[in-house]
Order: structure tokens, then C-alpha cells, then sequence
């Protein structure tokens, strides 16, 4: 009677139909509504340098709000250094935070809102909420609120088309362990990003390395062999994933937008675009909203110069700014991204506990992005190249709003 009473004071029920924690969901519906709600304005008076980057994450530093659905298959170890969920439960200490059952093999998918805020031009924080669906062979299917992230950018190098970038992410255990949606541990990952554009092809890579700030115990055989027993050494079953990728974008077709004149004498050059002073670039991963100066005639304008950026605004009065509005593109993306795993445990099918110490992993992921003036859209597929997996499939498709 006393659970009958507590469970009907508990609003929303906790599962739907689907077994889907409705609280977490509506939770992450309201901050999908709030991210909306503030970042889908238009596109004005700033720089919108893109990446084109499927997997890699961008170097940019830029106001942007993102929606994002990944599908993962086949992962063996969805325990490894507890870096996808929490080591299992099914321990004979029964100390594992993770789901009850040994696992034999996994698939998932997620849905992430991700809202990046400039404060200047190379800084910038940014809040990463997922919603987690898994599909276990040995557990329950679950669906929830995931590891919530949240972090920083500062950009030490900010040019037309180079960018270097530091980036720190924190993982909060915002997911439940019990149901496979987290890991139940803090986290922090410090990374660099980079991009580098040429005529008609993108350059960039990311190094980041995921450490966990506290970790489920367990005991082991020092050779990292079967299970537990009285004399065995208590270890970390969480560890250290050093991540690291690199990949390149080719434009297949590319508008570079129209040209449109500000304060010229003539009224034939008059444009309503509003006057920005700046910088500029055609480049790949470069959409310009800034302006340079050039010198004009009544019959037309001088062609922009190489060296024409970061003049100043005051000019002389034979001059104008000339705009260029966003064009549209497409890009072919190739990537290659590993991890390599620091230390840590990670349970087989077969019920034996391995170190999971220097596993490393490599994928390779092919996509398509288009770019608009405000508009980003991305589809691609990645593939396991080694034999040590996290997925052996997956796919990605995203949406993005820069503004």
C-alpha cells in the first residue's frame, strides 16, 4: 500500500510504452524547445566559417545549434574502461553500477541537441544533451536521458581559412548506469582541433583524451584473465581513451554566392545588406558575411585582393565595401578516427574479465555534407578497420543551424 500511495504521487509515470523514462524525456524535449527557441535567429553580422567535419569535431569557434541521430551495431564490450556505460552487474560482488546481465552484444542509437554560444570571436561554450534508445541481446531495451556534456572553445589560432583550437568537455553521469544510458561517472576530455582550407578542399583533425575522475572497482587476476577470488588484485575497471582523428572534404559543387555593393554613390550598386567590415573567403568550410574593401567606377568594381583583409573601414570616398552572401556547397567528407584505450576492464560475451589496456581502434567514415548560407545538413557511414570494435556499423545524420 505504502509503494501503491508513493508511486501515485509521482508525476509524470515513470516508463511509457516503450519503456522510455518520461520524466528524462520530457526533460530533454524542454531543453531541445529552449535551444530552439534561442538559437534559430537569423544569420547577421558575423563570420560563418563551417567544418565540414562529420566525426572530427569542428574548430571553429561559432554560434550554432545542432540536432544529431546516430545508430551504432554490434559493439561486444559496451563496458571497455567504462567509456559507452557502467561495468556490468552481474559481478559476484554485485558492485557493478552497469546493467544486470552480462552482455553479448549490442546496438544503440542517439539523439543529441547541441547548442554552441560565442562570448568573442575565438571563445566559446557549448552544451551537448543526448537521449539515449540501447538494444542489448542480454538486458532490457532501454531509452533515457544520457550523459549530458558541456564544455569550452578558445581558438589560438582564428584565420580565414586556418583555425587551431583548444576544446575541454566535461561528461556529467547524467544517464542511468542501471539501464545503460551512462557511465555513472564524471569525466573530463581536453583535445585540440584543427582545420585547414585550400581551393576546393578542407583539412582537419581533432586529439582529445577522455579521462574518467572516478571508476567502479573490481577484482581481477593480475594477468587479467577469469574472474574474482580471494587473493586478487582490486583495480580500475574505468580507464583513460586517447582520440584522435583526421580527414579532409572535396567540394563536388559549389555557388560561391552573389556579390552585392554598400554605400556606393551610384544608385544602380545600392544594396540593403547591412555594413560589415572584416574579413573574407571563398574557401571551403568559409561562408563570408564580412565585407572588404574595393574600389569602384560607374561601369563597375575592382576585383578583391589577396592582402585586402582586416583594412579598415575608414576609406577613402572612391571606395565601397562589396558583400558577398553566402553560397551553397557540397562536399564529399573521408575520415579516419581511432581511440586507443589507457588502461581499464572490459567484460567478453564468453564471461571472462580482459584488459582492455592499449586497444585501439580505427574507423573510417565517408559522408556527404551541404552548406548553406545558415543551413547545414550531413549524412555518412562509418566502418570498423580493426578487429577491436566499439560498433561495427554506424551511421550518422545531422542538421545545424548557424546563426
Amino acid at each position: 500500500m505504502r509503494f501503491a500511495i508513493e508511486n501515485r504521487l509521482r508525476w509524470p509515470p515513470p516508463s511509457g510504452p516503450l519503456g522510455i523514462d518520461q520524466r528524462w524525456f520530457l526533460v530533454f524535449a524542454f531543453a531541445v524547445a529552449a535551444l530552439s527557441h534561442v538559437a534559430i535567429q537569423p544569420a547577421v553580422g558575423q563570420e560563418l566559417g563551417t567544418s565540414d567535419a562529420g566525426y572530427i569535431d569542428g574548430a571553429i569557434v561559432r554560434n550554432q545549434l545542432r540536432f544529431r541521430f546516430d545508430a551504432g551495431y554490434d559493439n561486444p564490450f559496451p563496458d571497455r574502461a567504462e567509456f559507452f556505460y557502467a561495468k556490468c552487474g552481474c559481478f559476484t560482488n554485485g558492485n557493478g553500477p552497469g546493467p544486470p546481465l552480462q552482455e553479448t552484444g549490442l546496438d544503440y542509437q542517439e539523439v543529441e541537441a547541441y547548442l554552441e554560444y560565442t562570448f568573442s570571436s575565438r571563445f566559446s561554450g557549448f552544451v551537448e544533451v543526448p537521449f539515449r534508445f540501447i538494444n542489448p541481446e542480454a538486458n532490457a531495451n532501454a531509452a533515457g536521458l544520457g550523459d549530458v556534456r558541456a564544455g569550452f572553445k578558445y581558438a589560438l589560432i582564428d584565420d580565414a581559412d586556418r583555425w587551431l583550437t583548444f576544446q575541454l568537455r566535461s561528461y556529467f553521469p547524467s544517464g542511468d548506469g542501471v539501464r545503460g544510458l551512462g557511465t555513472e561517472h564524471f569525466s573530463l576530455e581536453p583535445g585540440f582541433l584543427f582545420q585547414q582550407n585550400f581551393d576546393g578542399v578542407s583539412v582537419f583533425g581533432d586529439f582529445k583524451t577522455w579521462i574518467p575522475f572516478d571508476s567502479s572497482k573490481q577484482n581481477s587476476t593480475t594477468n587479467g584473465g577469469l574472474l574474482l577470488g580471494p587473493a586478487a588484485l582490486e583495480v580500475d575497471y574505468s580507464g583513460t581513451v586517447t582520440r584522435y582523428g583526421i580527414g579532409f572534404s572535396y567540394d563536388l559543387f559549389r555557388d560561391t554566392g552573389v556579390i552585392r555593393a554598400q554605400n556606393s554613390p551610384y544608385p544602380t550598386h545600392q544594396s540593403t545588406t547591412p555594413f560589415q567590415s572584416g574579413r573574407y573567403s571563398l574557401q571551403p568550410g568559409y561562408t563570408s558575411y564580412r565585407s572588404i574593401p574595393a574600389t569602384y567606377t560607374q561601369n563597375g568594381f575592382r576585383a578583391p585582393q589577396k592582402h585586402d583583409e582586416y583594412q579598415s573601414p575608414e576609406v577613402a570616398e572612391d571606395a565601397i565595401y562589396r558583400s558577398y552572401s553566402a553560397g551553397s556547397r557540397l562536399a564529399a567528407v573521408v575520415e579516419v578516427v581511432g581511440w586507443t584505450v589507457g588502461g581499464g576492464l572490459k567484460l567478453s560475451p564468453e564471461g571472462t574479465l580482459r584488459d582492455a589496456t592499449n586497444d585501439t581502434i580505427v574507423n573510417l567514415k565517408l559522408g556527404l555534407r551541404w552548406n548553406t548560407a545558415s543551413n547545414t545538413f550531413y549524412v555518412g557511414y562509418g566502418r570498423a578497420l580493426t578487429g577491436e570494435i566499439w560498433y561495427q556499423d554506424f551511421v550518422r545524420a545531422e542538421y545545424g543551424v548557424r546563426f
